[in-house]
């Protein structure tokens, strides 16, 4: 079988979740040849390729590679590829389309574009042929909308470390953040609240080039304060290794899908807390301090939770096999339609 992703700004992963999402499916699935085309330029080795930035133009520029490496079945990535898969499966059926968080309620999109977000979501769960949420939340949400079709829910995936410091002298006496740096991610009020109750809080991740004005605001915030860092980004496989120097794990974003970085906080036995959003809560971790979006105090939340409690909850619901073992079942489904 020959599977397509389409959809991830780089590969192997320098960004965000949905790049984590693809390399774990695609590392993991020896039995497929996998290729990917991604959105950023880079290098076009090993079955990846570089979308062409005009949005209309990849249409023609997926049709072509299809036919050239004959393969089976296309991958989108994001709902952003959802007018895209529509385009495509009036020619081909076989496509999967992957949502990995729903942003018609993101603040980085203004209304008009949140409208429009809306709309393609739904019509997309009407006609594509399989659409795929990694949030239960945003399943149960246009299952209601569209309850005539069938919609499928995969669960994101992550594995549970080896590597591990137990020793709780070893680690950073700081919270840390790890993740895209975006207006989402509520980033400018958690800076605030470090400085009101005096923690340290090292933020690591990738600023959005598009996003160029919330980029200075954050800066300018990272320069005033006396307690935020900013220590760069992290490459794909030092996450966890970074992660492990740390004891509390922050993620106070007001929109997402369903986290990578939530998970591999959390497979790492770190403490989590997390905003009160649907998508953070309906993950069911047993051990974790829940703070309001607008509003929060480092200072006033409970240090009486348990990490290894959290890791032991990943192990059992968030695999990488069992992620990718439901999405080998939804290509065949397709293959032999």
């Amino acid at each position: 079988m020959k599977v397509l992703h389409v959809g991830p700004k780089n590969y192997p992963p320098s960004h965000g979740g949905t790049e984590r999402v693809v390399y774990n499916i695609v590392s993991n699935s020896d039995d497929i040849e996998s290729h990917i085309m991604v959105e950023f330029s880079q290098k076009v080795q090993n079955n990846i390729s570089v979308l062409p930035k005009p949005y209309l133009k990849r249409l023609r520029f997926i049709l072509d590679y299809v036919k050239e490496k004959e393969i089976d079945i296309v991958h989108f990535h994001n709902e952003t590829y959802i007018p895209l898969a529509l385009l495509y499966s009036f020619i081909n059926k076989k496509n999967v389309v992957t949502i990995h968080g729903c942003h018609f309620t993101n603040p980085k999109y203004n209304f008009i574009q949140r409208f429009f977000i809306l709309f393609f979501d739904i019509v997309g769960a009407m006609i594509l042929p399989r659409l795929v949420f990694c949030s239960e939340v945003d399943k149960n949400k246009f299952r209601k909308l569209v309850p005539f079709r069938k919609l499928y829910y995969v669960p994101n995936g992550v594995k549970t470390p080896m590597l591990n410091i137990t020793n709780n002298e070893d680690k950073i006496n700081s919270i840390v953040y790890l993740g895209r740096i975006s207006p989402e991610k509520n980033l400018l009020l958690l800076i605030d609240e470090a400085d009101k109750a005096k923690v340290s809080l090292h933020i690591y991740g990738a600023f959005d080039d598009r996003r160029p004005i919330f980029n200075e605001l954050v800066k300018k915030a990272l320069k005033n304060s006396d307690y935020a860092v900013w220590k760069g980004s992290v490459d794909y496989s030092e996450v966890i290794s970074t992660l492990n120097k740390y004891d509390t794990f922050i993620y106070p974003s007001v929109s997402e899908g369903l986290p990578m970085s939530v998970l591999e906080a959390a497979s790492s036995g770190l403490k989590l807390i997390l905003s009160d959003i649907p998508q953070h809560k309906v993950l069911n971790f047993p051990s974790v301090n829940y703070i309001k979006t607008n509003s929060f105090s480092l200072g006033e939340l409970t240090n009486d939770i348990d990490g290894k409690e959290n890791k032991k909850h990943v192990e059992v619901n968030y695999s990488i096999d069992r992620m990718v073992n439901e999405y080998k079942v939804i290509y065949k489904s397709l293959l032999y339609e």
